[in-house]
């Protein structure tokens, strides 16, 4: 349960952290509107199959409820846009219009879930750039602007071996060549030992 007194839609401006949706108490509201409120967690969602228009911009949520849309049954059109979103449930972005910003995070979680479902694309999803009302395709985006983490993984490894093995090399040489030079040492002083007596 959220502490503190339930948001109220007519009141146009709110600052809560967390949205009580059962005391909302919506009848027959088609849209909802609630941007800039400084939620960050929606609890208590009770079924409305009234509700088509969800804006919740520029809060501060990190995730949606996974029965997001088996609560909100009649909800076509969702902005997320401006929450620092971690994730959002597949369903949602397959069955509705959601507008929320591109983060890599975000897309390698929604890939995932996707390539983990049958006969699931993210080709026609777009998301919007953090830093203007441009919208990207999600997909695209992913591919140029987010690296696979195995591959960074690996090279995370990887280079620390490698530089390791490189000053292995270069010490092993460094021995080498000054055992080479005692032994080459050792022989002269030997060769002139032997001509002196």
């Amino acid at each position: 349960q959220c502490e503190g007194p339930p948001i109220n839609p007519e009141w146009g401006n709110c600052s809560i952290s967390c949205l009580d949706w059962g005391a909302l108490q919506l009848k027959d509201q088609i849209v909802l509107s609630l941007p800039n409120c400084k939620i960050s967690r929606i609890v208590n969602l009770v079924p409305n199959s009234v509700l088509e228009t969800l804006i919740l911009s520029n809060n501060n949520l990190q995730q949606l409820p996974e029965d997001l849309l088996q609560n909100l049954t009649g909800l076509k059109v969702l902005n997320v846009t401006g929450n620092p979103l971690t994730s959002i449930p597949l369903s949602v972005v397959l069955q509705i219009q959601v507008s929320f910003d591109c983060s890599c995070g975000l897309l390698r979680g929604l890939q995932q879930s996707c390539s983990e479902t049958a006969n699931c694309s993210l080709d026609n999803l777009s998301c919007s750039s953090t830093s203007g009302p441009q919208l990207f395709n999600a997909s695209s985006f992913y591919d140029a602007e987010c690296p696979e983490t195995d591959h960074l993984l690996a090279l995370y490894i990887l280079l620390p071996l490698l530089a390791a093995a490189i000053a292995g090399a270069a010490v092993f040489l460094l021995v080498r060549r000054c055992s080479q030079r005692s032994a080459g040492t050792l022989s002269t002083n030997k060769s002139l030992s032997a001509s002196d007596a």
